[in-house]
């Protein structure tokens, strides 16, 4: 038996075996990352863009599911590595193996193109009735949008708190009552997620982005004793990669009063390593977070790391909410501390919005998401909305981003832009390191044979992500 630090308690040692960690008996057929670009080339132009097409995503949702992000200590500093294997990584109840394409094919294969309605009816890769049926079914019954399918044992669900929303600003009250709720269901019961392989792909990219930048910019080997501000912490998801990552301070923060509450109870969950935390419910895109934090927490330049994932595009329902986001980044990153989050990709999403022909609905999608904007074309770098469904995960009004807008705001607080890349990009970079590679395994990304445990579907759901990250200088 071994210490499993991801599930917290004894499991049956790994079996060793002579085959190589991810791609099976099938390595020489894996497609070799890209050239690794050089930060000084980084670039919005459209000859820097991506060709594959995919769903986007507002990705709060997708990452509140705790996954790990292994991590081993050799004396004060962090390596990556691996955890012990769980046969429940590889066997759960998503697409069968049979419907399972191999990783090597999802990536050298695009997503399928836009298909829309016709008179006849609506085929099967865009928002179809399907995904409004599962909707309406659910308004029916009175389970929240998004919320987690009832299923057997439904009865164990905790439930949750009536949110606080009086004082949010503009859509947040919204928000913030969609993400309260979101009950927690439990990670053995996250397993049966319908996109439970597009939320273990997620997880990964975090990990990857928590690796490269924990501790700050220019360290040739990560050292332990980070602090870290999580703007957007939802219900704890990442809680597992960072005490991995043998920080010492986690303050966490979110506008979701119930979500943050079920923050600081995983948090008193964990065993092994533990660090100081505090938990605050505050909307950081309206307000200082000054406001509501105590004195040692808010302290200038305190924080090794500032984190955001897949929650900053909320703060673009305004210019003042996107300033009060940066300023409440800046002011309590130190210099040389790095800034990290994931964004839906909006260069792609209105190219998606551009594709569908006048007259017709401005949505698309597939069987798991779809995303409806009210308007083609929108006036002003701010407010351009559109609402996203994912199914198990996001029903919420959300924004666009315009990246250029983004990097000049970041750059007057005194943040430069080091890494912008998709997900796509990001697992082709990554998939053969010897850091980061090993982690699709343990992470339940793929199997032993390569095999994704996404479908089409959720692949074409990821490929619009992108991650991101800033020095202060």
């Amino acid at each position: 038996m071994v210490y499993d630090p991801v599930r917290d308690c004894d499991i049956p040692s790994p079996a060793v075996s002579s085959r190589p960690p991810i791609w099976g008996s099938d390595p020489p057929n894996a497609p070799p990352p890209p050239a690794f670009h050089d930060r000084s080339s980084i670039s919005s132009t459209p000859s820097n863009r991506p060709n594959s097409r995919g769903g986007p995503g507002s990705l709060r949702g997708l990452l509140n599911d705790d996954a790990p992000s292994p991590t081993s200590r050799r004396g004060s500093e962090v390596t990556v590595s691996s955890i012990p294997d769980d046969d429940r990584d590889y066997h759960h109840s998503g697409p069968s193996s049979h419907s399972r394409p191999h990783l090597a094919k999802l990536l050298n294969e695009p997503p399928p193109p836009l298909v829309r309605s016709t008179s006849s009816g609506a085929p099967e890769n865009r928002p179809d009735n399907r995904l409004r049926e599962q909707r309406e079914s659910r308004e029916s019954y009175g389970q929240p949008q998004g919320s987690k399918r009832p299923s057997e044992g439904a009865d164990d669900l905790r439930p949750a708190s009536r949110p606080r929303t009086e004082s949010y600003h503009g859509n947040a009250a919204s928000v913030a009552s969609h993400y309260n709720s979101r009950q927690e269901v439990g990670l053995e019961r996250r397993d049966h997620s319908p996109i439970i392989g597009l939320k273990k792909f997620n997880n990964w990219v975090k990990s990857v982005l928590i690796g490269k930048f924990v501790g700050g910019e220019g360290q040739s080997r990560r050292r332990a004793g980070s602090k870290i501000l999580d703007i957007g912490c939802g219900k704890g998801g990442d809680l597992n990669k960072w005490k991995l990552a043998r920080i010492s301070l986690y303050v966490g923060m979110d506008i979701a009063d119930v979500s943050v509450d079920q923050a600081r109870e995983r948090y008193n969950q964990l065993r092994g390593h533990r660090f100081e935390a505090y938990f605050k419910a505050h909307d950081c895109y309206a307000r200082p977070i000054s406001e509501a934090l105590p004195e040692e927490y808010k302290r200038r330049d305190l924080y090794d790391n500032v984190t955001m994932q897949f929650c900053m595009h909320y703060a673009f329902e305004t210019a003042s909410k996107a300033r009060m986001m940066i300023e409440n980044v800046s002011r309590y990153l130190r210099k040389g501390g790095v800034f990290i989050g994931t964004i839906p990709n909006t260069a792609l999403l209105l190219e998606r919005l551009e594709e569908i022909p006048e007259g017709q609905p401005l949505e698309f999608g597939n069987s798991c998401y779809s995303i409806t904007f009210d308007e083609r074309r929108h006036k002003g770098l701010y407010g351009h909305a559109y609402h996203f469904y994912l199914e198990d995960a996001v029903d919420v009004p959300e924004y666009t981003v315009d990246w250029d807008n983004f990097v000049s705001l970041a750059r007057e607080y005194g943040l430069e832009l080091i890494y912008k890349k998709t997900f796509n990009d990001i697992l082709q970079e990554e998939q053969s390191s010897n850091e980061y590679g090993p982690l699709l395994g343990r992470m339940g990304v793929i199997n032993e044979e390569g095999e994704s445990s996404m479908d089409s579907d959720q692949w074409e759901a990821a490929n619009l992500y992108m991650g991101f990250a800033f020095v202060k200088v």
